[in-house]
C-alpha cells in the first residue's frame, strides 16, 4: 500500500469519526437516550440552584421541585428569594427549601464559609453553578473578555473533576446553551427577544437540559443549540465567525454605553 493511498484511507476515516460524533451529539442525549431518575443518580435529596430567581436558574429550581428535590436557593435579592419560594410552596408543597441572600461578585472565600458552606452543613446536595455579567456596562468589552475566559475555564475545569472523580459515582455535566430568553441575552440585543425553535424560554430549554444529565458530559442540552453549535459554528471558517463575531460584539458594547449613558 503505498504512502498516499495510506493518508487517503485515514483521511477518510477522519471524516467518519467526525461525521459520527455529530449524529451521535445530535441524536443520543434527545432522541435516543434514556432519561436517568435524577434523583437515583444524584443519591441525595437537596439541589443547590445559585442564580435561582431569574431565569434558567429558577427555571431549573421549578423542575427539580417537580421531581421531589428539597432546594436550596441562592440569589442577591432577598425578596424575590422570598417570592420565588412561595411559589414553588404553591405548585409543589411539601418541598423543603432553604433561601440564602449572596452577593457573588464579592469573592471573599471567608464570606463563602460563613455566609454559605456552614449553611449547607448537613445536607447531601448536587449544586448547578450559574453567572452574571449585567452589572458593568461601561466595561463591556473588557468583562465579555472575563465572561468568555471564565466559561472557558468552566468547561476545562468541568473536564478534570469528571476525571478525577468520576470513579466515585460523581456525575459532572457542563451545559453550554446558545441563546435563551433570559435578562442576560436581553443586554447583547437591541430589542427583547421573541420565543422560537432556537431562542426558547428557560422553562423549555431546562424541560430539555435537564434530559441530557447522565447521558452525556457535554452538551448545548437544546437540539436547536446543538445543531448551531456543530454547524454553524463547528464547520464556519474561523475568518468567517470571527468577522460575524466581531461586528456583533461591536453593536452590543454601543448599546450597552448606550443603556448607561
Amino acid at each position: 500500500m503505498s504512502f498516499v493511498l495510506l493518508i487517503g484511507y485515514a483521511a477518510i476515516f477522519f471524516l467518519l469519526y467526525k461525521t459520527f460524533l455529530i449524529v451521535w451529539s445530535l441524536t443520543y442525549p434527545f432522541w435516543i437516550g434514556r432519561r436517568r431518575d435524577l434523583k437515583e443518580l444524584a443519591g441525595a435529596n437537596w439541589a443547590v440552584i445559585t442564580g435561582a430567581t431569574d431565569g434558567i436558574g429558577r427555571a431549573m429550581a421549578f423542575e427539580l421541585a417537580g421531581q421531589g428535590f428539597d432546594l436550596i436557593l441562592i440569589s442577591l435579592r432577598k425578596e424575590r428569594l422570598g417570592e420565588t419560594a412561595s411559589e414553588i410552596n404553591e405548585n409543589y408543597p411539601g418541598i423543603r427549601i432553604i433561601t440564602i441572600q449572596y452577593d457573588f461578585t464579592v469573592a471573599d472565600p471567608k464570606l463563602y464559609e460563613t455566609e454559605i458552606f456552614a449553611k449547607l452543613d448537613g445536607h447531601e446536595i448536587g449544586i448547578l453553578d450559574c453567572g452574571n455579567c449585567r452589572s458593568r456596562k461601561r466595561h463591556y468589552l473588557w468583562d465579555n473578555l472575563i465572561y468568555s475566559a471564565a466559561k472557558q475555564y468552566s468547561n476545562w475545569l468541568s473536564e478534570i473533576l469528571r476525571k478525577e472523580y468520576g470513579a466515585y459515582g460523581i456525575t459532572v455535566q457542563t451545559l453550554t446553551p446558545s441563546w435563551v430568553q433570559t435578562k442576560l441575552s436581553h443586554n447583547f440585543t437591541s430589542k427583547k427577544q421573541k420565543e422560537t425553535a432556537s431562542v426558547p424560554t428557560p422553562e423549555k430549554y431546562v424541560q430539555s437540559a435537564i434530559k441530557t444529565i447522565g447521558l452525556v458530559p457535554q452538551t448545548t442540552g437544546y437540539f436547536h443549540h446543538q445543531i448551531e453549535n456543530q454547524f454553524l459554528l463547528g464547520l464556519t471558517p474561523s475568518f468567517i465567525r470571527d468577522k460575524k463575531l466581531e461586528k456583533f460584539a461591536t453593536a452590543a458594547r454601543k448599546r450597552a454605553m448606550r443603556k448607561d449613558e
